[in-house]
């Protein structure tokens, strides 16, 4: 039969004329349909850029947070130094859109070129049963980093040499409870036997 509708967007109004059975249809169509939107979680993601050396010394100190996974890596990886590079945040909702943050770390050399790196993931928060923690996914977890490699020598004096660029970086995926700080993966940093490790915590702040 014929439906006769009309609709006031001011104030959300669908009127319907139409048959008994019509209306039924459209009125489980409209329920179906007439939804809230998912309310999103908001996730701090706490990043940190270790450089672990097989030369002794050079470590510096580290925040108590990473003490004691600095001591694992050491006794496990074998590499007597461990060094904080950089820490990063970054603050996403569990929407699964990329959330990104860009930078440079500083030369080990005077007026070397800077090591610039990129690190984005997209995520998803879990809810957990009683007693529980709850989970957060974080999927297509990327960091790319281009490290500065001397062409020779770099003299404490003089003109410096010419520079190339390499890469280096991983991409995984992993699931960590909410609060709990995980060493994510180890790369190699080209021109050297140094390693980059990368440590992640996450919790979620609503």
């Amino acid at each position: 039969g014929s439906i006769d509708r009309s609709f006031r967007n001011q104030v959300r109004i669908l009127a319907v004329k139409a048959s008994p059975e019509t209306l039924q249809a459209i009125r489980e169509t409209v329920q179906r349909l007439d939804q809230a939107a998912p309310a999103f979680r908001n996730v701090e993601i706490t990043a940190y850029l270790l450089q672990a050396s097989p030369a002794p010394g050079g470590g510096g100190e580290l925040p108590a947070a990473l003490q004691k996974l600095a001591d694992s890596l050491q006794a496990s990886l074998g590499y007597p130094s461990v060094r904080l590079l950089e820490s990063l945040v970054l603050r996403c909702r569990d929407d699964r859109e990329w959330c990104s943050v860009s930078g440079v770390l500083p030369s080990d050399s005077p007026d070397g070129p800077e090591t610039q790196y990129n690190l984005r993931c997209r995520l998803l928060t879990r809810g957990a049963g009683a007693g529980q923690a709850r989970s957060i996914q974080l999927e297509n977890l990327d960091l790319g980093m281009r490290f500065p490699v001397p062409a020779g020598p770099v003299p404490e004096k003089g003109p410096r040499p010419n520079y190339s660029f390499r890469d280096a970086g991983f991409e995984t995926s992993l699931d960590l409870k909410d609060g709990q700080t995980a060493v994510v993966g180890k790369a190699t940093m080209s021109g050297s036997r140094d390693a980059l490790i990368l440590v992640v915590s996450a919790r979620i702040t609503d």
